[in-house]
């Protein structure tokens, strides 16, 4: 039983179980040397919920989908972003993943009718276009032989997509690696400082702080460009930065060209982030599962055949959209996030005390042996329309869940089902042989040393 309330006239609640860390700087050792297979671990140790000392701060950590549903959906006015988000605000400012309250819910409410149905069927064409472009190059590649790292190739590809689509403003190679360069940077700094318990103030210039600086600088510069172009063109155009310019267009006003800034960034960033790193993670398991990659192909001969594809083909691959979503559990890109409560809450037996750090990691959950048979298996079946079994709710959220699920989710999906259907219908994507692949948790979960392929034609 969930109750939303404080902890008077209810039950005695239970101790929150945890492992006992260390004094003073608690788990963060075992944090820091692999926080993936430390709160897998601890899951599967404590159960439902898990107190974990981050040094002098205790979280949370809630494992049970019924939980789960409870803090995103039933009661999520009871929680809001944590402080761990502060990490990201030099890059986000407020934007639509840091912001929080009335703010959230304006930029929530403006940007939606871009994400909507007859929206999407508009934007999948210029997916289709940035895709028809990036596979010369491919061409190029297999008729010289040559590999390249398929995850960087995505996120060129996803960032090209985003500002096409979304700003009506194709980007350069040039732009689109600042971009990755100086992303990575960026979101390996966020996730040291979130499992730091010290930090050098930003104000002192070390070597860390510069490249920090001019990385957030390099993002800057590349909104700047947008921005200036679309007001040199003048032209009005029916986009989602058209809709951003005629609530924060005023250049004249500080405060409105900061939102400005902060919502185009977020933008940029987030919608190709999480889609470049979850196709990467596609192409992976498909080159170590052939079977189920000469089905996709398969049912992208099918369905589409060598022509365009349009909207209406993407609902039909069902089996290669399982294989995405089966990605997406495997190697969720946000794999872990976090919340904080406003007032005291009641999860089961366990108390939930006001002010509380609460932490979600979709990784964790994504691999409970108690919800997935066979957890660590590529098993793309369990997402067909006729599987067998069907997980709890909130067994599976990649995109999160509730008011605040991502905006951008069915625009995700259809992006990978459009870009994996134009690669793999015309080349193999053969994996390098003698690489490690492994995750690196970052903010995202993004492959640690790449992804380096082949492409082979069929």
């Amino acid at each position: 039983m969930l109750v939303a309330a404080t902890t008077t006239d209810l039950p005695p609640a239970r101790k929150v179980p945890g492992p006992q860390g260390f004094p003073f700087i608690g788990v963060l050792p075992q944090v820091r040397r692999d926080p993936l297979a430390f709160f897998t671990r601890v899951a599967h140790e404590y159960g439902d919920v898990v107190q974990l000392a981050f040094g002098p701060d205790r979280l949370l950590m809630v494992n049970r989908p019924e939980y789960i549903g409870h803090i995103l959906q039933t009661n999520f006015k009871n929680y809001r972003k944590s402080k761990y988000y502060d990490k990201l605000k030099p890059m986000l400012g407020e934007g639509f993943l840091t912001s929080e309250g009335d703010l959230w819910l304006k930029q929530r409410r403006l940007a939606q009718p871009a994400f909507n149905g007859p929206a999407l069927a508009a934007l999948s064409e210029d997916m289709v276009q940035a895709t028809g472009v990036m596979l010369y190059k491919w061409h190029e590649h297999c008729k010289e032989g040559r590999s390249f790292d398929v995850a960087v190739e995505m996120t060129h590809l996803t960032i090209n997509i985003a500002a096409r689509t979304l700003f009506s403003t194709p980007l350069s190679e040039q732009d689109a690696n600042t971009a990755y360069e100086a992303l990575t940077l960026i979101l390996r700094e966020a996730e040291r400082q979130i499992w730091s318990l010290f930090r050098i103030p930003p104000s002192v210039p070390t070597a860390r702080n510069r490249a920090f600086k001019a990385a957030i600088k390099n993002i800057e510069e590349l909104f700047l460009d947008i921005v200036a172009k679309r007001r040199k063109e003048g032209a009005p155009k029916r986009d989602l930065l058209s809709m951003i310019l005629d609530e924060y267009g005023n250049e004249h006003d500080s405060e409105s060209f900061r939102m400005l800034r902060d919502l185009v960034i977020s933008i940029l960033m987030a919608g190709h982030e999480t889609t470049a790193a979850a196709l990467a993670w596609t192409f992976y398991l498909l080159s170590m599962h052939p079977d189920a990659e000469r089905r996709v192909h398969a049912e992208i001969m099918s369905v589409i055949g060598h022509r365009r594809p349009t909207y209406g083909d993407i609902q039909r691959l069902e089996f290669t959209r399982a294989v995405f979503e089966e990605a997406l559990r495997l190697y969720p890109p946000v794999w872990t996030f976090s919340r904080t409560a406003i007032e005291a809450d009641r999860l089961g037996d366990f108390v939930v005390p006001a002010g509380s750090s609460i932490m979600l990691c979709i990784y964790a959950v994504h691999r409970n042996p108690d919800i997935w048979a066979n957890p660590d298996e590529f098993k793309p079946e369990r997402f067909l329309p006729d599987a067998k079994h069907e997980p709890p709710r909130y067994a599976y959220f990649p995109f999160g869940g509730g008011p605040r699920i991502c905006i951008a989710s069915r625009f995700a999906i259809m992006e990978a089902l459009i870009v994996l259907a134009m690669i793999l219908r015309t080349f193999k994507v053969n994996l390098v042989p003698g690489q490690t692949i492994e995750p690196e948790p970052m903010i995202t979960l993004r492959p640690r040393y790449g992804v380096h392929v082949k492409p082979q034609y069929r």
